[in-house]
């Protein structure tokens, strides 16, 4: 019996594990965790908004093209991979902030999930670094 109850636990984390959903699993390094969205990845960081930001215009620069850069309401944009990137950095707290990567296919039509995980994860390493 006891064998049966762990079953299900360890059929959801390989599941995740092996649909590309790791960072759900260890969170990333992140305050909360991560939360996956259809079209995205958003997540809280112990780090200031202003180095989240930076690190998020260095990742998608380096990655693709910035299109569009709001510095009032902290929204960037961008074409990556032929998918269209959108980035929002919110301060939750002085100290937490919280970054939004959604990317989709340039119809806009389709999600491309990996595409925003894999630069989620770009972001959050560059600002371990700064």
């Amino acid at each position: 019996m006891k064998r049966w109850m762990g079953f299900p636990a360890i059929f959801l984390a390989m599941n995740l594990v092996f649909s590309g959903c790791a960072l759900f699993l260890v969170g990333a390094g992140v305050a909360g965790g991560v939360a996956i969205s259809e079209d995205g990845v958003e997540g809280k960081l112990n780090k200031d908004r202003s180095k989240v930001w930076n690190a998020a215009q260095e990742v998608l620069s380096k990655n693709g093209e910035i299109t569009s850069r709001d510095e009032v309401q902290w929204k960037l944009e961008a074409k990556v991979q032929d998918s269209n990137v959108y980035v929002t950095v919110l301060e939750s707290t002085s100290k937490v902030t919280t970054l939004s990567v959604k990317a989709r296919t340039s119809p806009g039509v389709f999600p491309n999930v990996k595409l925003a995980q894999s630069l989620y994860t770009d972001i959050v390493n560059r600002v371990r670094t700064l």
